[in-house]
Parts: C-alpha cells; sequence; structure tokens
C-alpha cells in the first residue's frame, strides 16, 4: 500500500489520467507527422540512410534488436508473469493484451496498405510490406508501458534519501523514452523503413498504451502496476 504521507505528494491518479489523454493525443500527432512526412520520405530516407555504411551497420542492427518481437516479447511474458504472482491480474492482462493487439494492428496495416520498402539495399533482414514499422511500435508500446507501470509519474525533486530516488526515476524515463526514438532512427538507417513508417508505429504503440492503461481500470487507481513502498522509514507501507 502507498504510505499516507505520499499520498498528497504524488497525486497518482490526476498523473495517470493525464497520461492516458496525453498518449492518445500523442497518438494522433504522430500520426498527422506521419501523414506529412509522406511528402518528405525519399530526402530524409537519404539523408539518413547515407550515415550508415559496413563499419557501423552492426551497431543499428543491435540498436533494431531493442525494437524486435524476438527481444520484446520475452520481456512482455516475464513482466506479465511477474504481475501475475504479485496478484496484479488485471494489469498483466492489460499488458499482455495490448501487446498482441499492437503487433495485430501493425500486421493488419501491412497487409492492407501494402507499401514498398524503401528502394536502396538494406543493410538488414525485414519482411513485409513497410508501413507502419513493427519495430517501432513495439518498442514504443513496451518502453513506455514500462516506464508507466514501474516507474510511474515523474514527480519534482524531494529532500533528503529521497533526492537520488527521484533521479534515478527521471533517469530511467529518460532511457525508456529514449529507446523507442533510436529504434525508429536505425530502421530508417538500415533502409528498410521510411520515417513516415516510423512515426505511424510509434502512434500505433501510444495507442494501445493508452487503451492499456483504461484496461487496467479506474479501481485502485492509476498506481503503477508493482505497487511500491514509498515510506521514509517509518516503517510503515
Amino acid at each position: 500500500m502507498i504510505h499516507p504521507a505520499e499520498a498528497k505528494a504524488s497525486l497518482p491518479a490526476a498523473e495517470f489520467i493525464g497520461a492516458e489523454r496525453f498518449l492518445l493525443a500523442s497518438c494522433l500527432a504522430l500520426m498527422t507527422l506521419a501523414v506529412f512526412l509522406l511528402h518528405f520520405d525519399d530526402p530524409l530516407l537519404h539523408a539518413v540512410y547515407r550515415l550508415t555504411h559496413a563499419e557501423n551497420a552492426a551497431v543499428w542492427r543491435g540498436v533494431s534488436m531493442l525494437g524486435s518481437g524476438l527481444t520484446l516479447t520475452p520481456v512482455v511474458a516475464a513482466v506479465a508473469l511477474s504481475l501475475v504472482w504479485r496478484g496484479r491480474n488485471m494489469s498483466a492482462l492489460a499488458l499482455a493484451l495490448g501487446w498482441a493487439a499492437t503487433s495485430l494492428t501493425v500486421e493488419y496495416l501491412k497487409w492492407l496498405l501494402d507499401r514498398s520498402r524503401p528502394p536502396v539495399t538494406p543493410w538488414s533482414f525485414a519482411r513485409g510490406n513497410a508501413f507502419p514499422s513493427g519495430h517501432a511500435a513495439q518498442a514504443a508500446y513496451v518502453y513506455l508501458s514500462l516506464a508507466l507501470g514501474f516507474l510511474g509519474p515523474i514527480f519534482p525533486g524531494a529532500p533528503g534519501r529521497r533526492r537520488l530516488r527521484m533521479f534515478l526515476r527521471k533517469a530511467g524515463w529518460g532511457i525508456l523514452l529514449g529507446l523507442p526514438v533510436v529504434v525508429g532512427f536505425s530502421r530508417v538507417a538500415l533502409g528498410v523503413h521510411w520515417a513516415s513508417d516510423v512515426a505511424a508505429g510509434w502512434a500505433v504503440g501510444l495507442f494501445f498504451c493508452a487503451l492499456a492503461l483504461v484496461l487496467r481500470g479506474p479501481s485502485r487507481p492509476r498506481e503503477a502496476w508493482v505497487q511500491r513502498e514509498e515510506s521514509d522509514g517509518t516503517g510503515e507501507s
């Protein structure tokens, strides 16, 4: 249970309700960006693609793997099982269903829109059509879900021993927000996606992340998926 002394400081309900609305607004903004980028895909592709060469292609492939289903499916499965073990069944179900919906939606859109891959020699193997980027969608969904679930809102700094905890939380947010960005960039750098594919992929990931928050439900309102003890050494939790 959240320590009573933290209740006023954290205000989790208001911040997480705001998170859902922000995610949906960001999804709409990214879809608008994807449409806008359709007119600039070719120059953007060549500007980014020319940064890749034989010496750094392996690095971009490694970054790209951080958004691969081969990497993220075991992560989602492990986190979901951990949540079930902790008795957070609805949170585990929301995470798993959001992940499945993200992956299936990407595959359906690829089939429906049938967009070709960029006409360059790819530095990495990629199957199927281009739009949207599955790696970008999966990375956005999983890493943002982990940030919202395990880090909670980014609270203002606090005095005393909690300063380090606040710093680590903000650093964690920075890392988990940055990972989808670099994964998306790597897909263009490897020549397997257009920039608009990546923006649309991020939009899909954010949309289902917002729906997962809604599915988690208003009861036990918006605390992190794993309840944390945030006492200041009083012995209560």
